[in-house]
């Protein structure tokens, strides 16, 4: 089997994912979310409740649908200016032990760019992205090609 592809199919989440996690409470007005995104250079967070546990994902997409909606009447589901009511709700998430592979997959099927990575009280411990999974690959093949010399 490929140098490349060997070392692709051993990587876990915790190899390659961000440990220092952005998270947003629940409780924060979407505005004051925008301003941590623009502070931060980022377009997506998990969302956590008091607890710290993750209760959903924040991103730029939510924005997009909420100016949208905005923008083309009212929205019986537009209630609130708090990231809770704005965020997607449908948390899909791995943990750190899970392969790159399973998190790539996710990604894929679900159409996401980001997973939180949650540690079994379901707290986030990382991030793991798109970016995250190229970057992963390039290193892969620089690692193969550094061999192959």
């Amino acid at each position: 089997m490929d140098v490349a592809v060997t070392r692709l199919l051993t990587l876990k989440v915790k190899d390659v994912m961000t440990r220092k996690v952005i998270c947003v409470g629940e409780d924060r007005d979407m505005s004051e979310a925008a301003g941590l995104f623009l502070e931060k250079g980022i377009s997506g967070a998990p969302v956590v409740d008091a607890q710290g546990r993750c209760v959903g994902v924040l991103s730029a997409i939510d924005y997009v649908r909420r100016a949208h909606t905005t923008r083309t009447g009212p929205d019986p589901y537009l209630t609130s200016d708090m990231v809770g009511a704005e965020m997607s709700q449908q948390v899909r998430s791995v943990q750190p032990e899970q392969t790159l592979l399973t998190a790539a997959r996710i990604m894929c099927e679900k159409h996401v760019h980001r997973l939180p990575v949650l540690d079994l009280d379901g707290k986030p411990v990382g991030l793991i992205t798109a970016m995250d999974v190229v970057a992963a690959l390039i290193n892969a093949m620089d690692e193969r090609d550094a061999l192959m010399r």
